[in-house]
């Protein structure tokens, strides 16, 4: 009669786990979708332009602020990211893994050709295609950004 008891014990123990655990996970992920890389733009920023001065006054030296997120519903292994600036050249970045529904910043040098005027690039996560993303997932890795000055 104990050892029934017992088991009776260890399974509603279990059964209420299963439902503690479950219920743990943010409603806005799908836990069964792979993971899925976008660049997002900065809150209250337009056109992907964070930019954060990072020589003295004199010298015009700039860092491109790339925000990436992880919408999908699995972790996302380190991976990595390009801004291509056209004419300028391209600045190469790793990003470490990012959990589902977070969001990481890396910062990229930008060419010192690029920082007069008004200039165009292109951001592309999971550049290598480290990040198992799904077919989904791939389309989205690029996005056209811009800066006014």
């Amino acid at each position: 009669m104990k050892n029934n008891i017992n088991i009776i014990f260890m399974v509603g123990l279990l059964l209420f786990s299963l439902f503690f655990i479950t219920s743990c996970v943010p409603e806005d992920i799908n836990v069964t979708t792979p993971a899925d890389l976008i660049a997002v733009p900065p809150e209250g920023l337009a056109d992907y332009c964070d930019t954060v001065e990072t020589g003295d006054l004199t010298a015009l030296d700039l860092d491109l602020r790339v925000h990436i997120k992880n919408q999908g519903g699995t972790l996302a292994e380190s991976s990595t990211v390009v801004v291509d600036f056209g004419n300028c050249g391209n600045s190469v970045q790793s990003v470490p893994a990012i959990p589902a529904g977070n969001t990481v910043s890396v910062l990229l040098a930008m060419p010192i050709d690029c920082l007069s005027g008004d200039w165009g690039f292109t951001i592309i996560v999971d550049y290598y295609d480290d990040v198992e993303e799904g077919t989904d997932g791939e389309a989205n890795n690029s996005q056209i950004g811009n800066c006014v000055r």
